[in-house]
Order: C-alpha cells, then structure tokens, then sequence
C-alpha cells in the first residue's frame, strides 16, 4: 500500500491533474495500491473515489496554528498505521511538512514529489530539511534545482504526463465543431493561453503581445482560459483593464476555469504559454499532445519538451514583442503550423499517463525494497 498526501481538495493546476492521471492510469494498468490522504476538503476527493480509490480527509487548518499542526500530523500517523502503509508520497512540499514527521515517527519510508523549482525560499529548505528516502523531481530542470538546495539528498526526475485519450483530436473533433460548441468566432485565427490568473504565468505578457498580433491579423481572437488565484485578487481587474486600454476588449476573452479544457485547446489555432521559471508545463504536453503548435517561454521546464523550430517555438520569458513574433510566424505560415503541430503530437505521446504510473511505482517500490534490506 502506498499512501499520497495530497494538500488541496479542489482541482486548481497541474499538480492536482498530475494525481488524476496517476490514478486513472493506475486504474488501467495497476502497478500499485494506493490510497490517498486530503489536508482539506473539496470536489477533488470525489473524484479520486469515482476511480476506485479510498480517500480520507484531515483538515489540515493553516501551518500557523501549532496546536492544529501536531493533531494534523497524529492523524495522518494513524492513518498511515490504519492502512498498514508500506511508504507514502507528498504530493507537493505541503503535504511533506505534515507526512514527513508523521512516517518518520512510524519508520515508514517516505517521498515527495517537487511539482515546482525550488528557489531556496525557506519553504524549500524547511521541506527539504524533512526526512525523505527520495525527492521526486517533475522535471530534470526541478531536480536540479533540488539538488543545488540539497546536494546529498536523493533525487529521481519522474516527468509530469498528459492522458492522451483526454487530449485526443479525432476524439474532440474538428477545431471548427470545438469553435461552434464554446460559442468562439468562426472566422479568424484563435490564439489561446491556458493558465491561472497569476502574474508569474504572464498573462499580462499575453495580452501585451496579443495587441501586437492584432495589428497584422484583424481578424484575431484570443482566449485565457484559467480561473482567479486568491493569492492575487487584484490581478484579473489589472487585465481587463490592459486588454481595454489596448483596444482588445471585444477579441480578448476571460472565460475564467473551465472543466472542459481539452476542447477549448482544440478550438485554438496556436496555443501560447508563457510563463516565467517554469518548471514544466503541463499544458505545453497536453496542447502538443493535440498536434498544436506551441508557443512557449524559452526557460528551462519548457525546453525539456519543446525542441525550437521541430516541436514548438520559443520566445523570451517576458518578452511581449518576441512572444508576438513567434505566434505570427505560425499564423502567416500554416503549413509550418501543420508541421510543427504533427510532430508535436508524436513527441508527447511519449509522456503518457502510464508512463508517470509505471515511473512514480518504480521509485517507490525501489524506496521500499533499500528500507527492508537494512
């Protein structure tokens, strides 16, 4: 049994998708029993049970509240102890700073996956701190990251995935019958960004480098699609505000967070993602997994998955003028769309779903079999 703790309760991002497509794809082809912990209730624990999984909730309450810490931690160990856990996984660092202290007190092994680039913040360095027989990495640019914070902790690069039967072309139709569906323009070129409201996910680059775009192709129309962060409530009426100013208002929409992300993909022309420090990107796999050409930062996460000018193209991480040029060069020339967008597809099918679930079981089960031989 392989315990997960997981932090949220909602299905806010990529990592909280990441845990879906782990288990869904577990489901298919079993290479594990697991069962996962909650720190907080939300639509996200039903639908882990809908795949046949148990799930438990503790509400965790803020890491301010010491009292409520230390009762959280003595739960999740009798949780732990209940389900007779071989090992357990938090997901993210907060999940760590809850299960690590309470499978140390069990001396059971324990993990947790790194879903950003730690930047040495003393988030980072507390969770690293913690015991852990193994910090799984999302990418090879967060496991370095990890290991310049910690150099003698062991460190495994388990890549995010994309269901590839969730974000399938044939399976969602044509981009036109996607257009008809969501109510977008028929005519034009759709430029789409997929992305929570946050400022270091450049949004606000977007829709810089989307005044530009319009200029050359009137007939444009772009798309964010990524619902409010509460860490950030003044930054959506800061965009609406840009998009007004530059004239964008009538071809610029906010269709806020959306449960039906593969269509609105399929609808785009050219899908864009440009974030800062990226440590992957999820959406850059699921867009190519679509055959869309993609148009992403040029930081470290994304050049793991977008080879410039074959799978994808780049552009500067806060470059409005750079970002603007690459999306024009793929509206101007189709068949370099077309191109880039085939081999798009066939190099994300190589980050399917049951590779995370063979890769995530294969590094724990190692985890497990060290901790038995001592």
């Amino acid at each position: 049994m392989i315990a997960i703790v997981m932090p949220l309760g909602e299905l806010r991002g990529g990592v909280e998708r990441m845990l879906l497509n782990l288990l869904r794809a577990n489901r298919l082809n079993p290479k594990a029993h697991y069962q996962v912990c909650f720190l907080e209730d939300g639509p996200l624990v039903g639908d882990v049970r809908r795949l046949g999984v148990a799930a438990t909730v503790v509400e965790s309450g803020r890491l301010r509240e010491p009292v409520r810490y230390v009762r959280t931690v003595r739960a999740i160990r009798r949780w732990l102890r209940d389900i007779d856990a071989e090992a357990v996984v938090s997901w993210a660092a907060k999940g760590h700073l809850y299960a690590g202290p309470a499978a140390l007190t069990l001396r059971v092994p324990s993990a947790w996956y790194v879903h950003s680039l730690p930047d040495g913040h003393w988030m980072d360095r507390l969770v690293t701190a913690l015991p852990a027989d193994v910090v799984l990495c999302c990418g090879a640019s967060a496991e370095a990251a990890q290991r310049r914070i910690w150099p003698r902790r062991t460190t495994r690069t388990v890549y995010i995935a994309v269901d590839l039967n969730m974000f399938h072309a044939e399976a969602l139709g044509s981009p036109a019958d996607a257009r008809r569906q969501l109510g977008l323009p028929r005519d034009g070129p759709l430029v789409t960004l997929v992305g929570r409201l946050q400022r270091w996910k450049g949004i606000h680059v977007f829709v810089d480098a989307g005044a530009t775009v319009s200029e050359a192709f009137p007939d444009a129309t772009f798309v964010v699609v990524g619902g409010d962060h509460w860490a950030e409530p003044a930054y959506p009426a800061e965009l609406e505000r840009q998009a007004d100013e530059l004239g964008l208002s009538e071809r610029l929409h906010f269709v806020g967070l959306q449960s039906n992300v593969p269509l609105w993909m399929q609808a785009a022309d050219v899908l864009v993602h440009a974030s800062f420090d990226e440590p992957t990107g999820t959406v850059i796999l699921e867009g190519m997994a679509l055959g869309k050409p993609v148009v992403a930062a040029r930081t470290a996460g994304p050049m793991e998955f977008v080879d410039e000018g074959a799978t994808g193209l780049l552009a500067t991480a806060g470059d409005a003028a750079e970002l603007a040029q690459r999306i024009g060069e793929l509206l101007a020339d189709p068949e370099l769309a077309a191109r880039i967008g085939t081999a798009a597809r066939v190099s994300a099918s190589r980050f399917g779903i049951d590779r995370l679930s063979s890769d995530l079981a294969e590094a724990m089960n190692v985890v497990i079999e060290r901790r038995r031989a001592r």
